[in-house]
C-alpha cells in the first residue's frame, strides 16, 4: 500500500520562541498519543493531518497479527498516509479513525511530518526489510561475580557511547539504537538506507578499538573478551511500556535479530562474524529496497572505502590513524586472496552462509591491534568451507 511522502518541504529558521513551541506541540501531541495507547492496550498504525490536530487509525494490540501480506507494508517507513487511505485501511479494520484535537495544524508552522512520526513511532510498530544490526556477546558471561558483570557491561556500554561520539564527529549520521541480551547488546542504527547501514560499520569498528583498547590497558575483568556478529534482514521495532509510558529505547525482533543470534551461537571467542546477505543499493531500506542488490564482500569494501576516509580519531587517549578490515580466505597469488564462506547449522538444523572477519587497527607510532581470528584459528569454528569466487587485494 503506498503511503505518503514524509517530506514537509523548506522549514523556516528555527528561533527561540519557535523552538519553544515545538517542544510544547510535542509535548501535547505525545500526552494525546498516551491516553490512546492505553498503558499498551492498542498500537497506531497511522495518522493523517488535519485542521488543528491529526486523525489516527488505533487498533488493538491483538489485531496486530492481522497485518498480514500487502497490508504489512503500513508498517514501514513512515506512518503518514492519505485521508483516503487512513479511511479505507480504518473500514477493512472495522474501526473508526480517532480525532485527536490539537493547538497545532502540522505542517511547516507547527510540527512536521517528521517530527510527528518520531513521537507516532514509539506508540506503534515499525517494520524494516533490510536494516544491519550488530550482536556483542561477552565471552564466558556467566562465569564471572556478579559485579563483575555489571563491570563488563559497562565497559562495553561505555564503548559504545564513544564510539558513537567519535562516529558523530566525523559527521556520521547515526540514530542509535541498542537492546541489552543480558551478556551483550543488540546495536542498530534506525535511520533508513544503506548509507545508513555503512554508518553502522563505521561504529562497529570503533566500538571493537575501544574494547581492545580498553583490554590492552585493564585486565581481562574489567573489559570483555567479545564475540561479535554483523547481519542485515528484516526485523520490527516495538516500544515497551515502562511504568505507564512506552520505554524511550525501543526493541528489535525478527529474522535479523534470529540470525544473529544463530550466528552468536556459533561463533568462537574473539571471532568476528558477517552474515550472507545481498542488501539493495539504495536509500529505502523500510520499504523493500531496490537496484542492484550488494552482496555482503561488496558492502564490506564499500563500507571500508567510508572508513578509510576516518580522521582525528582518539579513543582511550590514543590515535588511531586506520582500521582495515577483511573477510578471510586463501592466498591465490602474492597479495591477493580469495574470500572463504562458512557454512553453520543451527540447533533446529537450519543452514546458514557466513563470513569470517579480520580487522587490524593501526596506532600511529603504537603496535598494530589484530582482531578477529585467522584461518589457522579456526580449526574449532564448527562450520563447513566453502569459496567465494570474489578475490581481491589485501592490506597487512
Amino acid at each position: 500500500m503506498n503511503k505518503v511522502s514524509g517530506r514537509d518541504g523548506p522549514q523556516p529558521a528555527a528561533t527561540p520562541d519557535r523552538r519553544a513551541a515545538a517542544r510544547r506541540h510535542l509535548r501535547d501531541l505525545d500526552g494525546g498519543l498516551n491516553r490512546l495507547w492505553q498503558l499498551g492496550r492498542n498500537l497506531i498504525v497511522g495518522w493523517c493531518p488535519r485542521r488543528e490536530g491529526i486523525d489516527l487509525l488505533v487498533i488493538p494490540q491483538y489485531m496486530l497479527p492481522e497485518l498480514t501480506g500487502e497490508i504489512s507494508g503500513l508498517l514501514s517507513g513512515s506512518h503518514a498516509m492519505a485521508r483516503d487511505q487512513l479511511m479505507t485501511v480504518a473500514a477493512m479494520f472495522r474501526v473508526k479513525p480517532i480525532s485527536l484535537a490539537l493547538p497545532f495544524t502540522p505542517g511547516p508552522k507547527g510540527l512536521g511530518t517528521k517530527a510527528i512520526d518520531s513521537v507516532v513511532r514509539r506508540y506503534s510498530v515499525t517494520k524494516s526489510d533490510y536494516r544491519a544490526a550488530l550482536l556483542f556477546d561477552i565471552v564466558s558471561f556467566s562465569l564471572y561475580t556478579p559485579l563483575e558483570q555489571v563491570t563488563l557491561l559497562n565497559s562495553l556500554a561505555y564503548s559504545i557511547n564513544v564510539a558513537h561520539r567519535q562516529a558523530i564527529a566525523n559527521k556520521l549520521r547515526i540514530d542509535l539504537g541498542r537492546s541489552t541480551t543480558g551478556d551483550g547488546f543488540y546495536v542498530w542504527n534506525r535511520d533508513d538506507g544503506i548509507s545508513a547501514d555503512v554508518n553502522l560499520f563505521y561504529l562497529m569498528m570503533l566500538i571493537l578499538a575501544d574494547n581492545a583498547l580498553a583490554q590492552i590497558k585493564g585486565n581481562p575483568r574489567t573489559a570483555p573478551v567479545l564475540r561479535t556478529c554483523f547481519h542485515i534482514g528484516s526485523h520490527y521495532e516495538y516500544y515497551q511500556a515502562e511504568g505507564l509510558n512506552p520505554a524511550i529505547s525501543g526493541y528489535i525482533v525478527g529474522d535479523l535479530t534470529i540470525e544473529l543470534a544463530r550466528m552468536i551461537g556459533k561463533a568462537l571467542d574473539g571471532q568476528v562474524l558477517f552474515g550472507n546477505f545481498d542488501r539493495p543499493n539504495d536509500e529505502t531500506a523500510g520499504r523493500g529496497g531496490g537496484g542492484t542488490p550488494v552482496p555482503t564482500p561488496v558492502f564490506v569494501k564499500r563500507a571500508q572505502d567510508q572508513l578509510d576516509r576516518l580522521a582525528d580519531i582518539t579513543l582511550s587517549s590514543e590515535e588511531i590513524s586506520a582500521i582495515k578490515v577483511y573477510l578471510t580466505g586463501e592466498r591465490v597469488e602474492r597479495g591477493v586472496y580469495n574470500i572463504k564462506k562458512y557454512s553453520v547449522v543451527d540447533k533446529h538444523g537450519l543452514r546458514r552462509d557466513v563470513f569470517n572477519a579480520k580487522v587490524n587497527i593501526f596506532r600511529g607510532n603504537s603496535d598494530t591491534l589484530y582482531l578477529g581470528l585467522e584461518n589457522k584459528e579456526l580449526e574449532r569454528f564448527d562450520a563447513e568451507e566453502g569459496q567465494y569466487r570474489q578475490t581481491g587485494e589485501r592490506a597487512h
